[in-house]
């Protein structure tokens, strides 16, 4: 039931990062005047990416050092993809609707 749970939760923002895909593709692309470079120009910082925190790893029991280890090894796999795109994270907690 876990699973189907999860499954759901990340059907649910794919979309939302698909968008975020597109958007930085179409930033990341070459204008045609890209062999100027323009000194002065002052470029916005970049906006956060929102995690929720239930997607980043499913529910595990921790019995030991070594599975607390190897869950954080998963968290951390998974929030270096983003930090080496260069992009910023914000970890929200989860909100369950009661």
């Amino acid at each position: 039931m876990r699973l189907l749970q999860t499954l759901l939760v990340r059907r649910r923002t794919l979309p939302g990062l698909i968008e975020e895909q597109k958007a930085e593709i179409k930033r990341r692309r070459p204008t045609e005047d890209s062999g100027q470079t323009n000194v002065g120009e002052v470029r916005e910082p970049e906006a956060e990416t929102v995690i929720e925190a239930d997607t980043l790893m499913p529910p595990a029991v921790i019995a030991a050092a070594a599975d607390l280890d190897s869950w954080l090894a998963g968290i951390r796999e998974k929030l270096s993809g983003f930090l080496k795109a260069g992009r910023r994270i914000k970890v929200m907690g989860s909100r369950k609707e009661t």
